[in-house]
């Protein structure tokens, strides 16, 4: 049985959610397939440096050989409205904190799933329920991880 973009994203959210109730934080997560093999990374970030050195290893490690790639990380995002004016979310006033998960494969497939965290005056997170986007294209440092320039977007 073949297991679709979406529900493969789900079942990396539900992974994603329960680390994240246990843990009270989500570092970055990586559910590659090559194959029908999965591989599961879990990375930790400090810095763009470190970013930028992980994504670099798993380009490296699969990016020939993967056939889906889902990432997922509890991050900052915020409502820009127009071109981007180089503030990151984490400085904008509008900023949310969220679990975002983003799956593609390399047919073009994208998808994009968010859960918002809301604290209590305590600090202590609630994950509200799942939300799926749907944007004409997903760009960023984790997004993208396919060459797109030979296959339609979906």
């Amino acid at each position: 049985m073949t297991v679709t973009l979406q529900e493969a994203a789900h079942s990396a959210m539900a992974l994603a959610t329960k680390l994240f109730d246990e843990e009270g934080f989500l570092g970055p997560l990586w559910f590659i397939n090559v194959g029908d093999r999965l591989a599961i990374v879990k990375g930790q970030f400090d810095g763009n440096d470190s970013k930028n050195a992980a994504l670099a290893l798993i380009r490296q490690k699969f990016g020939q050989d993967a056939t889906r790639i889902i990432f997922v990380s509890e991050c900052w995002m915020s409502s820009q409205q127009g071109s981007w004016n180089g503030t990151p979310p984490s400085e904008c006033p509008d900023r949310e904190e969220i679990i975002h998960l983003i799956a593609e494969d390399r047919e073009g497939a994208q998808l994009v799933l968010t859960r918002k965290i809301e604290r209590n005056k305590q600090g202590k997170p609630t994950l509200l329920p799942t939300e799926t986007h749907d944007y004409k294209e997903i760009g960023g440092r984790f997004a993208s991880f396919f060459d797109r320039s030979a296959t339609t977007k979906h």
